[in-house]
């Protein structure tokens, strides 16, 4: 196997913590990818010990009441929202 073809299935490596066949006679080979194997086994490492922090009190309360807000709000006119006025997306040779 070829760098490129590992660096296809070293996501999935790192992920199962096993080696894809073929994959494991190139690494030996190879200490480039050997080295960003286990660079990404280790994010993968941290990534599992990583915990999302609990929300604030109220904070799904206040994200609706905010959407609805910003959905309230009169929608503004870019600057270049002219291009869309029909009479001028017409063509030029209808008459």
């Amino acid at each position: 196997m070829k760098c490129d073809e590992i660096k296809e299935l070293m996501l999935d490596a790192a992920m199962s913590g096993e080696g894809v066949p073929g994959m494991n006679e190139h690494l030996l080979d190879c200490p480039a990818c050997a080295g960003k194997l286990q660079e990404m086994r280790k994010t993968m490492a941290l990534l599992d010990e990583w915990q999302a922090p609990e929300p604030s009190p109220y904070f799904d309360t206040r994200l609706a009441a905010r959407m609805r807000e910003e959905r309230a709000k009169p929608e503004r006119k870019s600057w270049f929202s002219w291009v869309r006025m029909p009479v001028l997306a017409r063509p030029a040779d209808a008459r």
